[in-house]
């Protein structure tokens, strides 16, 4: 995941992304073949860094972030990965498993969608 290159079915963020600015991301792998989006590793230098340290909120907060910032909401799954941060302390990865919507285009709280035909 850290070396991995991302594509329109995959993409890595910081941490220390503020949650609402997962909407767009989650709503275009939601209008296109669905997608990853792995929470805890730099997307500029590919630090793992983890997700222990932004708290319990937080994380609840990337966990709910398709159900609060997109409508409809998507359908998703999330798992958490088991890691040694850069620092070599125990960590985790929050990845966010969004599947295709078949029949609805989603769209952010913003109104911001990704047609299924533009891409």
């Amino acid at each position: 995941m850290q070396r991995e290159h991302e594509n329109k079915y995959f993409d890595r963020k910081s941490a220390q992304i503020r949650v609402v600015e997962l909407a767009p991301l989650i709503s275009a792998f939601a209008n296109a073949d669905g997608g990853t989006i792995v929470l805890g590793i730099s997307d500029k230098k590919r630090i793992l860094e983890g997700i222990n340290s932004v708290g319990d909120d937080k994380i609840n907060d990337f966990l709910n972030a398709p159900k609060d910032f997109c409508k409809p909401m998507p359908r998703y799954r999330y798992e958490f990965v088991d890691i040694m941060n850069d620092e070599g302390k125990p960590d985790r990865l929050l990845l966010l498993h969004i599947s295709n919507s078949e029949h609805q285009i989603i769209r952010t709280n913003n109104d911001e969608g990704v047609s299924k035909k533009t891409g």
